[in-house]
């Protein structure tokens, strides 16, 4: 079973609205993605949140970490989740995977 590591980020505004992307199957959830070859969590996390949303993000604590058994895609994932706030940027997708089709 392949392992495969997997990060996002919950991320809140002044009014306590958190930044949350729509994928293209149609479902809400946190910015976030796989971790690339070599790669460490925290950049990760800066580069998923910069490529969904547009925001270039400053990650804190982390906020938990679970795991899931993906039978049909024989995967192992350790899903890892920061708590990060916004430093920069403005909201665009810049997605290279073509995944993402609002924030």
């Amino acid at each position: 079973m392949k392992r495969v590591d997997v990060v996002s980020a919950i991320i809140y505004d002044e009014e306590e609205n958190m930044l949350m992307v729509k994928n293209v199957k149609g479902y809400w959830g946190l910015p976030g993605g796989a971790v690339e070859k070599g790669e460490h969590l925290h950049q990760a996390v800066i580069r998923e949140v910069k490529e969904e949303t547009g925001y270039v993000c400053k990650v804190n604590e982390l906020h938990s970490v679970r795991e899931a058994y993906f039978q049909d895609k024989k995967h192992h994932a350790l899903m890892i989740t920061f708590f990060a706030e916004i430093t920069d940027g403005q909201m665009s997708i810049l997605d290279p995977d073509h995944d993402i089709e609002e924030v």
